[in-house]
């Protein structure tokens, strides 16, 4: 692939990512919601409008709109089984005691866990941590997926895994100080993951993972469970 062929699919990369702050999140839904309703949504149902939202502009719409036979070019392969689940198994092992104590921050308590409703609720527990996963699909399909995979043919690996940590980085803007930090060196690891095994299913994996046990501990620390 070279970038001529790919320019439409990274403008619309790009498109979508400043689409996602202002209608993709759960502060935009429920910004819009208070416009158009009389009373505010539940946490639980914002945090679902953003995995949901995210799982379609990130992930289906982009591939949707790329052929079948280039998809495992962009990420959307299962390559490398052992290194990558190697890979992400010991990548969340290291990470774990981070986000434990990571988790007694205020700023982290404020913002997690998404839902605090369906800890409170276990028929919501199923259902939340599936849309979880699926938002985290979506987040990684574009950044370990169709953003790194269209630029490492015209502008090299290292480039290529430095841009989609810039973008991803400013989409942190707003959220902890410490995930903001975070998000640097996790984009420019994922990155590397994903290019070793020519796949972003484990970044999923790891992002996921992290993801659910920071909302997790955060759900304990703040005595929901």
């Amino acid at each position: 692939m070279v970038l001529k062929g790919n320019t439409k699919l990274l403008g619309l990369a790009c498109a979508v990512s400043v689409l996602y702050p202002l209608a993709g999140t759960k502060k935009a839904f429920e910004s819009l919601y208070a416009i158009l309703a009389d009373y505010a949504p539940s946490d639980f149902a914002s945090s679902l409008h953003q995995f949901y939202f995210t799982f379609a502009f990130f992930f289906l719409l982009p591939f949707s709109l790329v052929p079948k036979e280039e998809r495992a070019g962009l990420g959307l392969s299962l390559r490398h089984k052992k290194v990558g689940i190697f890979s992400a198994i010991t990548f969340v092992a290291l990470c774990t005691p981070l986000i434990w104590f990571g988790s007694k921050d205020p700023q982290m308590l404020s913002e997690y866990p998404l839902s605090k409703g369906y800890f409170q609720n276990p028929l919501m527990a199923l259902p939340y941590v599936f849309s979880l996963f699926l938002y985290y699909v979506g987040w990684e399909a574009l950044f370990r997926g169709i953003l790194l995979f269209s630029l490492v043919a015209p502008l090299g690996e290292a480039s290529a895994i430095m841009i989609q940590t810039c973008i991803s980085c400013i989409l942190h803007i707003g959220k902890p100080s410490a995930e903001y930090v975070a998000s640097i060196p996790f984009g420019v690891l994922m990155g590397v993951l994903a290019i070793r095994t020519r796949s972003f299913f484990y970044p999923v994996l790891c992002h996921f993972s992290i993801g659910l046990l920071n909302d997790i501990f955060c759900a304990f620390r703040l005595g929901l469970f």
